[in-house]
């Protein structure tokens, strides 16, 4: 008997106009997706575009805020000095009994460098912090007290140069008798 071929049976492959639909259709999908995904990063972009803005804005307003305490912050150091000088003033003159009858800063001024300022013998200020006391700018005393921490740190004041500090740290120490501190 003679051996009947069969037929081999292959799949049959796609043609190619078939195979490029498919690939249209695996494509289209994924257009798709990525098409929604740009359109949720771009909504993502408006919202954060937005906050941008709102931080931008706070941070101008906050910026202002910052000026103005700072303003504010240097005008309580000046007047913190003020009184520190003021007592100093007061002090001096009380413990050297002078001016009264001199009349000018600079004539009371010669006449406690001549009296001295001192304890225990040793003189406390300096003559470049007298002159401080006697002539720094303002002359009128200051009306309220500070809180002594406020003084303290106005004394210590990171705008006055590293001389005006050993000055008024000096003056500090002769009316409150102890040093100035940040506690």
């Amino acid at each position: 008997m003679k051996a009947h071929a069969t037929p081999s049976h292959r799949p049959s492959t796609p043609s190619f106009q078939e195979q490029l639909l498919a690939l249209q259709k695996k494509y289209d999908g994924r257009f798709e997706e990525l098409e929604s995904a740009n359109v949720d990063l771009r909504n993502a972009n408006v919202r954060l575009e937005t906050t941008v803005q709102l931080v931008q804005e706070q941070a101008r307003e906050l910026s202002v805020t910052v000026k103005k305490v700072d303003t504010q912050t240097f005008r309580l150091n000046a007047l913190f000095r003020r009184i520190v000088l003021d007592e100093a003033r007061t002090k001096i003159l009380q413990t050297c009994s002078a001016g009264s009858d001199v009349k000018s800063n600079k004539q009371l001024l010669e006449e406690v460098r001549k009296k001295g300022v001192s304890l225990d013998g040793e003189e406390i200020l300096e003559s470049l912090s007298l002159e401080m006391v006697f002539f720094e700018e303002g002359n009128d005393t200051a009306q309220s007290k500070a809180e002594m921490s406020g003084i303290s740190a106005a004394v210590m004041g990171t705008e006055l140069s590293d001389r005006e500090r050993r000055c008024f740290e000096d003056i500090y120490r002769y009316v409150y008798g102890t040093d100035p501190s940040l506690t």
